[in-house]
């Protein structure tokens, strides 16, 4: 059976036989899209719940997917893709990313866009992204923004014709009261 394309904010994106089944037989599909309830407000957004052994986020579903689109399509990433249609197949609300995946550059992003709430295991308290204390990662959050104050610093590592060592970066948060909530190498030379 050959996999039909239907409409999705993906141009590349061709649903799963399961989906294209569903939608031949008129089986109701779980959308992101809220419906309004008997008022006609909207009902509260769904959420995805991502957890570490130091914190558990909370982001809201839309802004989850979008981030998760970007690293699909941008930078065509699979697991985003299989996050994707993990998604669409979940039935829970909030919806809990399972340990397999690693959610955890799409929570950074997240965080940086101030979006979400984390709790915080050892404080037991939750914190919006505001509240974070931004943190770097071993040579700075950037290959741009190396720490060049070491002895020698950027002269010795480049000035004789040595193979400059290999270094790493990358950024992270801590809560107000400095316990690491999320932390990750971001780049590599």
């Amino acid at each position: 059976m050959k996999a039909q394309t239907f409409r999705s904010f993906l141009p590349w994106y061709t649903a799963p036989w399961y989906i294209l089944i569903a939608k031949t037989l008129l089986v109701p599909i779980k959308s992101i899209k809220q419906p309004l309830n008997n008022t006609g407000e909207e009902t509260p957004m769904s959420k995805i719940t991502y957890q570490t052994d130091e914190a558990i986020f909370e982001f809201d579903l839309p802004s989850a997917i979008d981030k998760l689109e970007h690293y699909a399509t941008e930078h065509n990433v699979d697991e985003a893709r299989e996050l994707i249609d993990f998604i669409a197949e979940s039935s829970d609300d909030p919806i809990t990313i399972p340990e397999k995946y690693d959610f955890s550059y799409v929570a950074l992003d997240l965080l940086d866009q101030k979006n979400g709430s984390i709790i915080c295991k050892i404080c037991n308290k939750t914190y919006q992204p505001n509240q974070l204390k931004p943190t770097i990662v071993g040579q700075g959050k950037s290959p741009f923004s190396i720490n060049s104050k070491e002895k020698g610093g950027i002269k010795k590592l480049f000035g004789s014709k040595q193979k400059p060592p290999g270094m790493s970066g990358g950024r992270g948060y801590d809560c107000p009261k400095e316990h690491n909530l999320i932390s990750m190498i971001t780049w590599r030379t």
